[in-house]
C-alpha cells in the first residue's frame, strides 16, 4: 500500500480553510479544479501589488519581508505591517497576521 503524500500547509491554504473548509479540501485534493486566472483576477493581483509598493513609500525605511529589510536596531526589534487592498477590515485577516507573527517569532525575531 503506497504511502501518501504530506500534505504542505500554507498560509494561503491554512486561510482558505478558515474561511471555506470545502475550498481548503479542494486546494488540497483536487487543485486540478480551480479556475484558470482570468483578467479580473489579474488584475486584482495587479492592484494588491500596486497597494504595496504604496505602503512601501508611506513608511520610511519601508520594505518587502527580507532578513536584513525592516528591523529596528538599536532595540534588534521587528515591527509587523500587514497592508490589505480592501476597504474594510475582514475576520480572516487576524489569521492572517497571526501565522506571519509566529512564523517570524519562531524563527527568533523580536517582533514589536
Amino acid at each position: 500500500m503506497p504511502v501518501p503524500a504530506p500534505i504542505r500547509l500554507s498560509k494561503s491554504k491554512f486561510v482558505a480553510g478558515i474561511q471555506c473548509l470545502k475550498r481548503l479540501y479542494f486546494q488540497v485534493r483536487q487543485p486540478e479544479l480551480a479556475d484558470e486566472v482570468d483578467e479580473g483576477q489579474e488584475a486584482r493581483l495587479e492592484q494588491g501589488q500596486e497597494v504595496g509598493r504604496l505602503a512601501q513609500s508611506r513608511f520610511s525605511g519601508g520594505a518587502l519581508v527580507g532578513f536584513e529589510g525592516g528591523v529596528d536596531r538599536p532595540r534588534n526589534r521587528w515591527r509587523l505591517i500587514e497592508v490589505k487592498s480592501s476597504l474594510e477590515v475582514k475576520p480572516h485577516y487576524l489569521y492572517d497576521v497571526a501565522i506571519q507573527h509566529h512564523v517570524l517569532s519562531t524563527c527568533g525575531l523580536d517582533i514589536s
